[in-house]
């Protein structure tokens, strides 16, 4: 049996990336996915995609740091499927910046994207998951919520205030049967990534990042999706707070 089958899953983020790899790969094991990213036209290639390979999908377009996105999210999820089982928290957005020129403005972007929408989006669903006696949901952290980098506070914080949040909400909501856990990628090959570095020596940059990584490589968009499936599934039924890092030994090292 497919490990999502009968169950309905809200992905955010979907639009590229990890977000519509882990769209895609829940679909394919029976899931029916929510796919929600703020650009339109993603959000209908990742459902188009899901649904040439024979998967069941539905898009919403909606910027998951707006006060009144968790609420549009859950009666989507509740209009398409009757039910929510699987919170994908993938959305997120990245800020490589020193701090004399960091805004507040960018700060509440990061914020609000990174870390208030897994809040809310997780209060906007448990009551749903509760109702039919449980649920998962995952975050995505980083390497960046345990170790960083200079000129990367906002984004730094942002993650380690996913971590913080995913263990507090994981023993809050375990009497509900909702496990909460978290996802702590490496550099991924991701167009968040290929976004934050310049035109011209992206590459370049992306072969020096892929240099100091124990494995000798970048991550893969699915690479991460796999782990997500993994704890939104019930292969871990007995993890809950639990932040699995897939890095490639950045971590690691010294």
């Amino acid at each position: 049996m497919k490990r999502f089958e009968g169950s309905a899953c809200i992905v955010t983020g979907a639009g590229s990336g990890i977000g519509r790899a882990t769209a895609e790969l829940l679909a394919a094991e029976g899931g029916e996915v929510l796919a929600v990213d703020i650009e339109p036209s993603r959000v209908q290639e990742t459902v188009q995609a899901i649904k040439s390979a024979g998967g069941r999908a539905s898009g919403l377009v909606a910027d998951v740091a707006l006060p009144d996105a968790p609420a549009a999210v859950v009666d989507a999820a509740l209009a398409a499927f009757g039910r929510i089982d699987v919170l994908c928290n993938v959305a997120g957005i990245g800020l490589w910046k020193p701090i004399a020129s960091t805004t507040r403005v960018e700060w509440d972007r990061v914020i609000g994207v990174n870390v208030a929408s897994v809040y809310f989006l997780t209060q906007a669903v448990a009551p749903s998951m509760r109702s039919v006696g449980g649920g998962s949901i995952v975050n995505i952290a980083s390497v960046h919520s345990f170790a960083s980098w200079p000129e990367c506070g906002v984004y730094a914080a942002s993650k380690g205030a996913v971590l913080a949040l995913t263990r507090s909400l994981a023993l809050e909501l375990v009497d509900w049967g909702i496990r909460v856990n978290a996802i702590a990628p490496g550099t991924t090959d991701t167009r968040m990534v290929r976004d934050g570095l310049a035109e011209a020596s992206a590459q370049a940059e992306l072969e020096a990042e892929a240099a100091t990584i124990p494995l000798g490589r970048l991550g893969r968009a699915d690479e991460i999706a796999a782990a997500v499936a993994f704890l939104a599934s019930p292969d871990s039924s007995f993890a809950v707070g639990a932040c699995l890092l897939v890095d490639g030994g950045m971590t690691a090292r010294l």
